[in-house]
């Protein structure tokens, strides 16, 4: 049994971030027994646990959506992406000079770019070292980075994706790092 300060202190500091907006702080809350739960949102107000995991394992603890900004390319539009991403997936690096300012994920399968800068700077397809599933059409292409998942393997497997939303509750992915976009798989599984 917890006790009132056992509470208060495993509480104040996810309420915080809870009231800003954090994923994670979400996640952890969520995995709290229901009893200390309660308290909480009688305190901060009622939070609903997530049904989709679209930003499910993102460390950002900002409350804002994502900037966009179109490809200088192909005109659609893309979403921010961090440095962190896009050096785990460069061929070379130590080569990039990156400039301080936002990058974004081309994800249209027609477009070569994989990465782009607000000063209209590309990073092609032949500049990273991951295959970029979004825009392969084989199903051996990679949907879920963090647990090697191929589109094949989603289509032909049913349990394949519950495996993958289990294993990202349990906050066991790294989609920021391993995935190019930056971003959790689970959208990109066939429905």
């Amino acid at each position: 049994m917890h006790t009132n300060i056992q509470v208060i202190s495993a509480t104040v500091y996810p309420m915080a971030l809870l009231t800003a907006g954090c994923r994670h702080a979400q996640q952890v809350f969520f995995q709290l027994p229901a009893h200390i739960r309660q308290p909480v949102n009688a305190i901060v107000g009622v939070f609903e646990e997530p049904s989709e995991m679209s930003d499910c394992c993102s460390s950002s603890c900002e409350a804002s959506a994502p900037r966009k900004h179109t490809c200088p390319v192909n005109g659609a539009e893309g979403v921010e992406v961090s440095l962190r991403t896009i050096f785990h997936h460069l061929k070379a690096p130590w080569a990039w000079a990156a400039q301080p300012q936002a990058y974004y994920f081309c994800s249209d399968p027609g477009c070569d770019v994989v990465y782009f800068g607000e000063d209209g700077s590309t990073l092609s397809k032949a500049e990273v070292r991951t295959t970029i599933g979004v825009k392969e059409s084989s199903l051996d292409a990679p949907l879920c980075y963090c647990f090697g998942v191929s589109k094949s393997d989603a289509l032909s497997d049913s349990s394949v994706k519950a495996f993958v939303v289990q294993k990202t509750k349990e906050g066991l992915c790294s989609c920021e790092t391993s995935n190019p976009s930056g971003r959790c798989c689970l959208k990109d599984f066939p429905r």
